[in-house]
C-alpha cells in the first residue's frame, strides 16, 4: 500500500527507524520549547483550556480570523484580499480525523472553501 498510494519504496523497518527517529526529534524539540516558554510540568494544565463542544465552532472560525490578521500584519505571506473559508462541522463520512481543510480549486466559480471541524462525541 506504502508503494502503491504514497510511492515509498522502502522496507518497513527502515520506515519505522525514520519515524521513531522523527518522533525522538519532536519530543526534544516539544521539551526544549516547554523549558524556553516556562511550561514545563505544565502541559497537563494546557490540555484542559480548549472551548467547550458548543462553541468550538465559533471559536475556531474566531482563531481563524485572528490568524489570518496576524499573517497580514506581519507580512509573513501574501494572502488573497477576499478569503472566504468557513469553518463548519466535519460531515460523518469524514469523521476520521480532528479537522480537515477543503479549500477551492483555481478554477472553481466559487471561493468558497471550508475548514471541516471534526465535534467530540460522547461514547457513554
Amino acid at each position: 500500500m506504502m508503494k502503491i498510494k504514497e510511492h515509498i519504496d522502502l522496507p518497513i523497518d527502515q520506515i519505522k527507524k525514520m519515524g521513531l527517529a522523527e518522533l525522538d526529534r519532536l519530543q526534544t524539540s516539544m521539551k526544549t520549547l516547554l523549558k524556553e516558554n516556562d511550561f514545563e510540568d505544565k502541559l497537563e494544565t494546557l490540555e484542559h483550556i480548549h472551548p467547550s463542544d458548543e462553541n468550538l465552532i465559533s471559536e475556531t472560525s474566531d482563531m481563524l480570523t485572528g490568524l489570518v490578521d496576524f499573517i497580514r500584519e506581519k507580512d509573513i505571506v501574501d494572502l488573497p484580499e477576499k478569503l472566504n473559508c468557513i469553518v463548519i462541522e466535519m460531515p460523518k463520512y469524514m469523521n476520521f480525523g480532528f479537522a480537515a481543510m477543503g479549500t477551492a480549486g483555481p478554477y472553481e466559480k466559487s471561493d468558497e472553501s471550508f475548514y471541516y471541524v471534526n465535534l467530540p462525541r460522547s461514547f457513554s
